[in-house]
Order: C-alpha cells, then sequence, then structure tokens
C-alpha cells in the first residue's frame, strides 16, 4: 500500500495556561514525534504553531482514509496527535500530561479539499481547561475548531 498523498496539519495553540502547575515552575508545551517530544515553547507564550506532515492512505474496501506519519499514533480508524506538557532540563524531557487530538473523522471530511487545494489542514485548541490546568485527555471534538 502506497500513500495518495501527503498533506499538512497546523496546530494552533491559544490560550495557554502559564509556566507554573502544581510543583512545576517550567511548563512547557511540545508535538510528540514517535517517543520524542520537538518544537517545545513556553507556557506562557501567547500561542504556538505545530505542524505535522502526514501520509494519506486509501483504506482497503472502504471509502475512508487512513492517515500516517512521525505525529500520528494510534491504529487505524482511530488516529490522534500528541501535544505534550513537561518540563525540559537540557535535552532531557520530563513529560507530566499530554492531550490527545483526534485526527481521523476530522481527516475523512477535509483531506480531499486539502490536498485539491494544497493547503494545510487546520486545527486551533484553546489549551488551557475549564479549571485553569494545561489541558490533557481526549480533546473533545467542539473543543477543536477544524478548517482548510
Amino acid at each position: 500500500m502506497h500513500a495518495i498523498a501527503s498533506l499538512e496539519i497546523e496546530i494552533w495553540c491559544r490560550k495557554l495556561p502559564g509556566t507554573r502547575f502544581n510543583e512545576r515552575v517550567n511548563v512547557r508545551l511540545g508535538l510528540q514525534l514517535g517517543d520524542e517530544v520537538v518544537n517545545d515553547i513556553a507556557g506562557n507564550s501567547l500561542g504556538a504553531k505545530f505542524t505535522a506532515v502526514v501520509d494519506v492512505f486509501e483504506s482497503h474496501g472502504e471509502h475512508r482514509l487512513d492517515f500516517r506519519g512521525p505525529a500520528v499514533h494510534g491504529k487505524p480508524g482511530d488516529r490522534f496527535i500528541y501535544l505534550s506538557w513537561g518540563e525540559r532540563m537540557g535535552n532531557d524531557w520530563q513529560m507530566f500530561r499530554r492531550a490527545k487530538l483526534k485526527v481521523t473523522a476530522p481527516l475523512n471530511l477535509l483531506a480531499h479539499q486539502a490536498i485539491e487545494s494544497q493547503l494545510p489542514v487546520v486545527a486551533e485548541i484553546d489549551m488551557t481547561d475549564d479549571r485553569g490546568e494545561p489541558l490533557c485527555g481526549s480533546i473533545k471534538s467542539n473543543d477543536v475548531r477544524w478548517s482548510v
């Protein structure tokens, strides 16, 4: 099986909670590629943009697509991207939370439009939860604004 196309997902993170959480004083947010967190930024930044390149595959016998790439985790039909919270000490990343951005359903709706227009798929997310803490767990679909 080979990829039919590649597309970019731009993840726009807004309303970050700050650099302090519980006993932590240097909170950062980054994109998880495999087991590594990259491009992390301070938790008090005004916002962040992470870009994930995703390969698009046609699923056998279905009218749905599958998505793979270094930032993509999960199994077919349940793909997601991790946004990881942690502290960086030199090259050492100490993760304490992560948010799961589910991509299968939104990309099935938007991938063809993005590929045809050669534009990225954009996900906009507020990264502070209702308690004022770093957003974690599966991000609810109504908390993400998807567009091309």
